[in-house]
């Protein structure tokens, strides 16, 4: 047998046998389902799916637990869980309501409530207190209600009074008139005819939330945004 026909025949061995590797220990036939990655990343985890997108080797499965949000990256082709990730830790609802926080602050100063504001992602309450001395921006955990900081200024007795007529503890009693609640925001913007204030209330006893816009000088309510 000479030696060209001698290397023919193992090059087409060769070829044969790396048909036959590919053939047995190939790729997959079966690689996993989008709806058994999220049944595996649920079963292993607990909670909910709320969104799940094709990635490059498999899925990602954006799911929810009490304690926050998560995306899970599943291997297609093993099923296999390749990584975590804490995407949003969850907020507590404020244990402690606005009420309560304003009478702790009123033991820090004594005056009146010109700003009152609850942070949903710090999940404490933001009051600052003037009167004609003094002004102190209180801040106070909402889940224990303990005082976390206390900032104190005096108020030279020269200050330029402000432009807007009503304080912002008037503006939002006026747009507690729409609705009794929590106040979660609060933003002041200044305009030619003297501002507005827009307010952010929600009430966790009829699940209803609601922006109010007041006008600065005059004290009306401008417009009603409901949130659906």
């Amino acid at each position: 047998m000479s030696k060209k026909l001698m290397m023919a025949g193992a090059t087409i061995l060769l070829g044969l046998l790396a048909f036959a590797f590919v053939l047995i220990f190939g790729p997959d036939e079966n690689p996993v389902t989008e709806t058994e990655a999220s049944a595996a990343v649920i079963d292993l985890y607990g909670g909910e799916i709320e969104s799940t997108e094709r990635a490059k080797d498999g899925y990602t499965i954006v799911f929810n637990r009490e304690n926050g949000k998560y995306a899970a990256e599943v291997d297609q082709s093993t099923g296999r869980i390749e990584s975590l990730t804490l995407l949003e830790k969850a907020v507590s609802d404020p244990v402690i309501t606005e009420k309560e926080a304003s009478e702790l602050a009123f033991k820090q100063l004594d005056g009146e409530i010109v700003k009152s504001t609850f942070s949903k992602t710090r999940n404490q309450y933001e009051i600052v207190i003037e009167n004609e001395r003094e002004r102190a921006a209180i801040l106070i955990d909402a889940e224990g209600g303990e005082v976390l900081d206390v900032k104190k200024e005096a108020i030279p007795k020269d200050e330029t009074p402000r432009n807007r007529v009503i304080t912002e503890a008037e503006a939002i009693a006026i747009a507690k008139q729409t609705l009794d609640g929590e106040v979660q925001d609060l933003e002041f913007t200044e305009t030619e005819d003297g501002g507005f204030y827009l307010i952010e209330i929600e009430n966790d006893e009829t699940d209803r939330e609601v922006t109010v816009r007041i006008h600065a000088v005059r004290g009306e309510t401008l417009t009603v945004e409901w949130e659906d």
